[in-house]
């Protein structure tokens, strides 16, 4: 393996006062630099380590050492603290916004949040979230399934449109509708899903259905609006249904 250091190390240096991200050291089978555009372009085996922790592990790519850009493709894998992405092809652009393409999984270890789909852009600093293609997203407290996932990791908000599923083991939850909202706040155990247009859930074997349905998960309480239908199988529920006209 030929490892790409020299070059390297002269860009760091003319880079260091300027304040923008860079790569500590870029390797590969084969490598080039073009002092120039200050690209480095890699193949095989190509190994970047970034200065704020990440390590991006790929088939072939190129750095940007102007704005601590890359680009690897074929069985990539980042790492950057607690989360990992792995997919078939891994952009990370100069504002440090992940993009995967390609069977994409992202798990964020801190949160215990896990995100899969065909595309997924996120931005591990503002939380900006955006998932397609089969979208999934699973917190602790459950999980979406929609062709479109988007919305903040860090204020804890999703949007899942386009047909939904949303399932809750820990709340014996599951339900789908046109769209559904989820939200949390951070540290805290409030959450609360909204299902909208033709919105059909099942909690403790009790079936609701009705053009908006809205479940205050720690509490398992259940709230209609709209003129919507309820069937009791259970009982000893703790659900409770509060229709609106």
């Amino acid at each position: 393996m030929k490892t790409f250091y020299a070059a390297a190390a002269a860009v760091l240096i003319s880079l260091a006062g300027t304040g923008m991200a860079a790569a500590d050291d870029i390797s590969a089978d084969v490598l080039t630099y073009n002092g120039q555009t200050q690209v480095a372009t890699a193949r095989g085996n190509v190994v970047i380590h970034a200065n704020e922790g990440a390590t991006m592990i790929g088939a072939s790519g190129e750095y940007h050492f102007k704005d601590g850009s890359a680009y690897l493709t074929g069985g990539v894998h980042y790492a950057r603290g607690a989360s990992t992405m792995s997919a078939d092809t891994v952009h990370v652009l100069g504002d440090k916004t992940i993009r995967g393409v390609g069977s994409v999984d992202l798990y964020d270890g801190e949160a215990q949040r896990t995100v899969r789909g065909e595309q997924v852009t996120y931005n591990p600093d503002t939380g900006f979230s955006r998932v397609e293609g089969s979208a999934y997203v699973s917190t602790p407290d459950g999980s979406l399934t929609a062709p479109l996932i988007e919305g903040n990791a860090r204020e804890i908000r999703f949007t899942a449109t386009g047909g939904v599923q949303f399932e809750s083991d820990v709340h014996q939850l599951s339900g789908s509708g046109d769209q559904a909202v989820y939200t949390k706040s951070p540290d805290a155990e409030d959450g609360k899903v909204v299902l909208t247009g033709n919105a059909y859930a099942v909690q403790n074997g009790n079936a609701f259905r009705g053009p908006e349905l809205i479940f205050e998960l720690a509490d398992n309480f259940v709230q209609t609006k709209g003129r919507s239908t309820l069937i009791i199988t259970n009982t000893g529920s703790s659900a409770g249904d509060t229709p609106e006209g």
